[in-house]
Order: structure tokens, then C-alpha cells, then sequence
């Protein structure tokens, strides 16, 4: 018996019905993945972002000597917060200083290097807060001591934090200057931050990355034990000899040639009289030669009294002096550390390249 046309035409009613359904279903699905997509995206950018601006500025703390600072300022500074949002830093930095991050560097080519990009997921330029000791202006002097006063979730050890702001949340307005309108409740305010709020995970969406003390020192200091090396050469280019121990090592590194950098015994005498002793290295007399026909003459003087180039006006402002530590391998080499820092660099006589033991401080 044929199928009445009112069921068949009801049976694709449904169908379609159900295959309505099926498409809106299936496309809530493919809108909430390409949401998620999109979010994904724009936090890895976000991250990706922060970690080059990281970068930058490393690097720019490294070469501040070099590039940067007054002669006196050492390597390990790092340029202060933009205060009053006109994308340009300003000195001299506040105690416990929090601002945005200067929209750009100069690079030491003279190029204009961009801190960060608003196509990046970052909602707003980026803020940033800065330790006292790490502060380019005022310049404290700066070396492995520094402990920083700013903390992460609690913890220290902290040069700097960087805070990307994300959407606005609660009652943010972006139209003003104040921290409050752009970060949450924990990171309004230097010195302390935090990365997350278990309490209220639905009001926070700050991205943080700090930049640790660790992470400054360590490429610091190859730059430190780099000006060390020049000056240990300069010595043995006199002495024959890298500085025997750590008093030697310190009077080199004051510019001083120290007692005992000299040279060589005198020839063997013959007969009755020794040999004349060694002329020190540029230092006193040698001693008196040995006694007897084989009695060679007696080593070089000890040979205070000259004088080496000083170290740089940084390695001195920045009393690099009191955290350098030294051991003498051999005659043409040595161990150069620095307190509070993991890593040892090997010095070797007229070559360049440090050895290195170690990969953090």
C-alpha cells in the first residue's frame, strides 16, 4: 500500500529539521575552535613578544658600557620606565619604578630598534617595572651583589618585570595613565607582582615575564672577565707570568705591577764569584748570585714599583674589584669567578676566547 503523501512529506520535514540542527550544531563547533584558534594565537604572539623584548633588553644591559651609559655606568644597567605614556623613558628613574616601556632603543648603529607591537595580541604598550639597583638613572654601583627589591609571586631575584595588559576587565578604562586601568589588583604598584590569582582567575588576564638577576649577570660577567683578560695579558706581557694568587691578581687589576713579577735568575759564575741575579720585571735588582763555579745567579727582584693602564672607570665605579675572585693555573692561564654568580672563566694568555664552566649565574 502506498505511503500517503502527508507522512512522506512530514518524514522530510524532519529530516530537514534535523539536518537544520546538524549545520547550526556543527557550526557553533567550528565558531567556538576558531575562537579558541584565535585566542591560542594571540597568546603565543603575546609571549613571543614578550620574550623578544626580553632580548632587547639583555642585550642593551650588556653593551651599556659600551654603547649606552656615562663612562662610569657598568654593563648590567637597564634603561628606566616611560612614566607619562609619551613612549620615551624618563630619568631619572623613581624608587621602585613602574611605567610603560618606552615604545623603541637606539641600537648602537644608530638604527631605531621597536620594544614591542600592537600586532602582536598585546592590547596596550607594554608596562614595565624596574629594580633600584638595576636603574641606569640614578646609577648605584651595580655587580654580582645586587639582590634587586622586586619579587614575582613571592619570589626575588629580580632585575625587571615586564606586563602585557589584555583586555579591559571590570571597571578599566584605558583612557587614563594610571597602572589600575590596564593591570590587575596584584601588579598595580612596584615592588611586588604576581603572575596569576587562584582567587579570581576570571578577573585576571595580565601576561607576565619577569627578567631575573641571573639572566643579566650571566653575559654580563663574560663582559667583566673579557676586561680582566686584557689586563692579565697586559701584566704578563711584563711578568712572563699571569698573577700567582689573589693579592697579585687584585694589585694588576689596581694597575699596579706587583711585588714578585720578576724576571729570571743571572748566568752561572765561575770560580769564586756567582753569577750576577736576574733584573726584576721592571721592578728591583735581581739577587745576588750562588756561590761556586755552577752557582747561577739568584731570581728577579722583586719587582714592585711599576705601573699597568687602569682598568676601565666602570670596572671601578662599579667595584668590580670586591667580587672578582682569581686562581692561577699555570703561568700563562688562570680561573677568573665572580661571588654570587656560578660560572668560572678560563683566561689563557693571548687568546681571546674565554673558557667557560658554567651557563648561569
Amino acid at each position: 500500500m502506498p505511503k500517503s503523501p502527508s507522512r512522506t512529506q512530514s518524514g522530510i520535514i524532519l529530516l530537514l529539521m534535523m539536518f537544520a540542527l546538524l549545520l547550526v550544531g556543527t557550526s557553533v563547533y567550528i565558531r567556538v575552535l576558531s575562537n579558541s584558534d584565535v585566542f591560542l594565537q594571540q597568546e603565543e604572539n603575546t609571549t613571543d613578544a614578550l620574550s623578544g623584548i626580553k632580548e632587547s633588553l639583555i642585550s642593551y644591559s650588556v653593551l651599556y658600557a659600551d654603547y649606552y651609559g656615562v663612562a662610569s655606568a657598568g654593563p648590567g644597567h637597564l634603561m628606566c620606565p616611560d612614566i607619562d605614556g609619551d613612549g620615551v623613558e624618563d630619568t631619572p628613574c623613581p624608587v621602585n619604578s613602574l611605567g610603560r616601556l618606552p615604545t623603541s632603543m637606539t641600537l648602537p648603529s644608530g638604527d631605531i630598534f621597536p620594544l614591542s607591537s600592537y600586532e602582536s595580541g598585546i592590547d596596550q604598550q607594554v608596562w614595565y617595572a624596574l629594580s633600584d639597583d638595576f636603574r641606569r638613572s640614578p646609577a648605584t654601583a651595580l655587580n654580582t651583589s645586587a639582590v634587586g627589591n622586586l619579587t614575582l609571586n613571592g619570589q626575588g631575584g629580580i632585575a625587571a618585570v615586564l606586563i602585557a595588559p589584555a583586555e579591559i576587565i571590570a571597571a578599566q578604562t584605558r583612557a587614563s595613565n594610571s597602572s589600575a586601568d590596564y593591570l590587575e589588583a596584584g601588579n598595580v604598584a612596584a615592588p611586588d607582582f604576581v603572575s596569576n590569582n587562584p582567587l579570581d582567575p576570571n578577573n585576571f588576564n595580565d601576561r607576565v615575564l619577569p627578567i631575573r638577576i641571573t639572566e643579566i649577570f650571566s653575559p654580563v660577567t663574560a663582559r667583566v672577565a673579557e676586561v680582566i683578560r686584557v689586563q692579565l695579558d697586559d701584566y704578563h706581557a711584563i711578568s712572563g707570568v699571569y698573577p700567582v694568587n689573589q693579592n697579585d691578581f687584585e694589585d694588576v687589576l689596581n694597575g699596579i705591577v706587583p711585588a714578585g713579577g720578576g724576571g729570571g735568575g743571572g748566568k752561572g759564575g765561575g770560580g769564586k764569584g756567582g753569577g750576577k741575579g736576574g733584573k726584576g720585571g721592571k721592578g728591583g735588582k735581581g739577587g745576588k748570585g750562588g756561590k761556586g763555579g755552577k752557582g747561577g745567579g739568584g731570581g728577579g727582584g722583586k719587582g714592585g714599583g711599576g705601573t699597568l693602564n687602569p682598568m676601565p672607570a666602570w670596572f671601578v665605579s662599579n667595584d668590580w674589584f670586591s667580587v672578582s675572585n682569581y686562581t692561577q693555573i699555570a703561568n700563562d692561564s688562570g680561573n677568573v669567578s665572580f661571588t654570587g654568580c656560578n660560572i668560572t672563566y678560563t683566561l689563557n694568555f693571548g687568546v681571546t676566547e674565554l673558557g667557560r664552566a658554567g651557563s648561569s649565574c
